[in-house]
């Protein structure tokens, strides 16, 4: 309860206009007990946690572009980045891969020199690619196109990763394991191809017969002769 009330306290005490220093100040304990929770596995906790981070470090566009120096704006940036890589972190980890890549691809855009940026990203991408290889599986309707992009994204991402941290044996792993989904992926997408032209060949050849038919059809037709209606 005394730990409840001097949280209470705290949150009471937030500035009205608050320094950016200050804003972290108040955003860190969210973001530490985010962190807690996520390697507790409480995943739906630590995005709570990690929200409220984010809001407390809110800046309106004005305010950020008019009023914050470069200084203000790199103690802002550099607190958001682990916060997207832990937020980013528990949305992958309960599935929901468009909003981690989101939060990924912030973390990159912040700090294009983080190596667990560019490799969350990149696993993320092979994510993709493996839910899309499982719809195809089940015979649901996936885009080879698009596959094939997101692989591509995979091994540009998780190759960045391996330059920034070459002994790193998570990003390693997640090289060889996007080389394996390459293999499957082109024995896959080979095999559609062939069904593909199969299908188009059937329905070209069904076609043709069709037209084959209405020609003989109306060849056997009587041609038809001038009806009198009983007037000029």
């Amino acid at each position: 309860m005394e730990n409840r009330a001097e949280e209470e306290a705290q949150e009471e005490a937030f500035p009205e206009n608050p320094t950016p220093l200050e804003k972290v100040k108040f955003a860190s304990k969210h973001k530490e007990q985010g962190t807690r929770f996520l390697l507790e596995g409480r995943l739906e906790d630590a995005l709570g946690e990690l929200d409220k981070a984010f809001i407390l470090v809110f800046t309106p566009r004005d305010e950020w572009e008019w009023f914050y120096s470069k200084e203000d704006r790199e103690i802002i940036n550099k607190f958001k980045i682990p916060c997207h890589l832990n937020r980013g972190l528990c949305k992958l980890k309960l599935g929901r891969l468009e909003d981690a890549l989101w939060d990924f691809e912030e973390a990159v855009r912040l700090d294009p020199k983080n190596a667990k940026a560019w490799y969350r990203r990149g696993l993320t991408y092979s994510k993709m690619v493996e839910s899309q290889l499982q719809d195809e599986k089940l015979g649901d309707l996936w885009d080879p196109e698009k596959v094939e992009k997101l692989l591509s994204q995979a091994k540009h991402d998780l190759r960045r990763a391996y330059e920034l941290m070459p002994n790193d044996s998570a990003i390693i792993s997640s090289l060889h394991n996007v080389r394996g989904l390459e293999t499957k992926l082109s024995s896959v997408i080979r095999e559609y191809r062939q069904q593909e032209r199969k299908l188009f060949s059937f329905a070209f050849k069904k076609l043709e017969e069709d037209n084959n038919k209405k020609e003989a059809l109306e060849e056997e037709l009587p041609k038809l002769e001038k009806i009198s209606l009983g007037y000029p």
